[in-house]
């Protein structure tokens, strides 16, 4: 069994260098992207509109938000991954707004095998991620935010626990111009206790997370045209560029492409009047993955009331 427990713990890895390609440094699922909106425009979002999902690529949007927001968002993911969102932000009268936030990730029907080769048991392992994030607005068009995430990811026989933060400032110089920049994952990683598990050779390790510092702009031309980038360097020397353009094909619908340091995607919008004073944004998202991936789906719906 414990050989089999590094087999599976391996197997994880490996599905995080599949899913984010960031070199298999541990958390890949938060910089998966987030909302069917912010994938179709390359995993930008650091200064888009304000919306459901702002906790998550800059928790300083949140006071900018004029409603209340219940969001979901699923992914249809290759290679047995699952990945779900569930979020609900608010704003705090006169000048503040909070989000609280869970995100699972994971992997589901390991077949684990004897020696012999034979079926033995299925397994799963996931990742979650619990946001508590708050914004204040201390100028008018200048806010700061902050986000506490409580980290946790089950591995079979063991577990790992953690804590981070996310650091945000957005300013939203016009309707049609907003900046923003962020730092993401600080001080964020798991901390494993492999001593009940390897009793002579256990000990205790601590898997930290890259930390991400992030710049970006969003421009709104002629009122149909949006254009959004981010740009992402990591402290283990990592650079990447994200970039996105949306088009307003009526009051109803949205169409949108990006690209994702390189990889392509797409995606529609739907905003709508649901029911009595709560409207409806329903978004959808294709990512061309990396070679041998695969296309994956998302799905976003968010509430507002």
């Amino acid at each position: 069994m414990k050989r089999f427990v590094l087999t599976v713990v391996t197997l994880f890895f490996t599905f995080e260098v599949a899913s984010a390609g960031n070199g298999g440094f541990a958390g890949a699922h938060l910089r998966f992207g987030l909302g069917a909106k912010a994938i179709a425009f390359g995993n930008s979002g650091v200064a888009a509109p304000p919306d459901g999902f702002s906790f998550y690529y800059n928790p300083s949007k949140i006071s900018f938000v004029a409603r209340r927001y219940v969001s979901f968002t699923h992914y249809f993911l290759s290679l047995d991954r699952v990945f779900n969102c569930i979020s609900l932000s608010l704003p705090l009268k006169p000048t503040a707004g909070l989000s609280l936030s869970w995100i699972h990730a994971g992997v589901k029907d390991i077949e684990g095998r004897t020696y012999s080769g034979l079926v033995d048991e299925i397994y799963n392992t996931g990742e979650d991620a619990f946001f508590m994030s708050f914004s204040n607005r201390f100028f008018k068009k200048l806010s700061l935010g902050i986000s506490l995430k409580i980290l946790r990811n089950d591995l079979v026989e063991i577990t790992g626990k953690g804590i981070g933060f996310d650091f945000g400032l957005f300013y939203n110089v016009h309707t049609n111009f907003k900046v923003g920049i962020t730092v993401c994952d600080a001080g964020s990683g798991y901390s494993y206790n492999t001593q009940k598990l390897f009793p002579e050779q256990g000990s205790t390790y601590i898997d930290e997370f890259p930390t991400l510092i992030k710049a970006g702009f969003y421009l709104k031309i002629l009122e149909k045209v949006e254009l959004v980038s981010d740009i992402e360097y990591s402290d283990r020397e990592e650079f990447k560029i994200h970039a996105g353009a949306g088009y307003t094909l009526s009051k109803l619908a949205r169409v949108r492409i990006g690209l994702n340091n390189g990889s392509f995607a797409s995606g529609i919008g739907l905003k709508y009047d649901f029911i009595g004073d709560i409207d409806s944004i329903l978004d959808y998202a294709m990512i061309f993955g990396i070679p041998g991936e695969g296309v994956s789906h998302v799905f976003s719906w968010q509430f507002t009331f």
